[in-house]
């Protein structure tokens, strides 16, 4: 990970980089916050790096290192996505199965682009086979099924043809459960 994807007030990932007069980058709610934070206190904004007071508040959106920390992030999710579906069976130990298992719900909730991927790999599936491993691995499992149920109508019938995915592979990986306890 590059140092120019993290907020220095944050110390996290930017999701919406934004740039003060300075030329230093800042996600946006967290300078945002320090600037109402020096007009509290009865001074102007400045720069939390420099400590060099700004004389315009405005915050400038950084397209290009918003696309670049996307891309970052996109392809980290992937390879994440990929390496827990090496652990999603039955033969995994416990702890990378609980591993891989938040891998795929973190996969799924890290929005709409990240759920094809979670679909593509064939992921609920796994997850759904998880359910006759150890209490602790299909208490995660049941959670991920959980996870993948809240998704919208607009993805449950997408453009692809996916009707009620998710609910039948609930639905199958439910009984599953119900027929081996």
């Amino acid at each position: 990970m590059l140092s120019a994807f993290v907020c220095p007030i944050t110390m996290r990932v930017m999701r919406d980089p934004v740039v003060i007069e300075t030329g230093h980058a800042y996600e946006r709610e967290a300078i945002a916050r320090w600037f109402s934070a020096c007009r509290e206190l009865g001074r102007g904004p400045c720069c939390p790096i420099t400590m060099q007071e700004v004389r315009r508040a405005d915050l400038r959106p950084v397209l290009a290192l918003r696309a670049a920390i996307g891309e970052w992030t996109d392809r980290r999710q992937r390879d994440e996505l990929r390496w827990a579906c090496q652990w999603l069976t039955k033969d995994a130990a416990e702890e990378e199965a609980v591993q891989a298992l938040g891998c795929a719900v973190r996969g799924w909730s890290g929005g709409r682009a990240s759920r094809p991927s979670v679909r593509g790999e064939g992921m609920m599936q796994m997850v759904g086979g998880m359910l006759s491993g150890s209490a602790v691995v299909r208490l995660k499992a049941l959670e991920a099924i959980q996870e993948f149920a809240k998704e919208t109508d607009q993805d449950r019938v997408g453009e692809r043809g996916c009707n009620n995915t998710v609910y039948d592979t609930m639905i199958t990986s439910c009984t599953i459960l119900v027929l081996t306890t």
